[in-house]
Formats: C-alpha cells, sequence, structure tokens
C-alpha cells in the first residue's frame, strides 16, 4: 500500500509542477505584453505606412 501512496504522491507533485510551470509561462507573456506597452500587432501608424497609395 505505501508503494501506491507513494506513486500517488510523486504523481500529483510532477502535475503541480506543470501546473505551475504553465502559470509561471502564463505570467512571463503578460509581462511581456506590458513591457511591449500592448497593441503592437495593431498599430495604425505603421499600416498607414505599409499600405499601397491609392
Amino acid at each position: 500500500m505505501a508503494v501506491l501512496l507513494n506513486a500517488q504522491v510523486t504523481y500529483r507533485q510532477a502535475e503541480l509542477g506543470l501546473i505551475l510551470a504553465r502559470a509561471n509561462r502564463y505570467s512571463d507573456t503578460v509581462a511581456l505584453f506590458q513591457a511591449l506597452g500592448g497593441g503592437w500587432w495593431n498599430r495604425h501608424d505603421v499600416a498607414a505606412l505599409t499600405r499601397a497609395p491609392a
């Protein structure tokens, strides 16, 4: 029985580690967007420069 409990604890710890790693990745992604000022993919000044003249 102890072997099963140890295996379950190890599995749950690995599962928790995965969840924490994902949370850190999402947090880092948000920090990157904040550092870039947000909206960098939808800039109107760059879009106006790249359009062909009418």
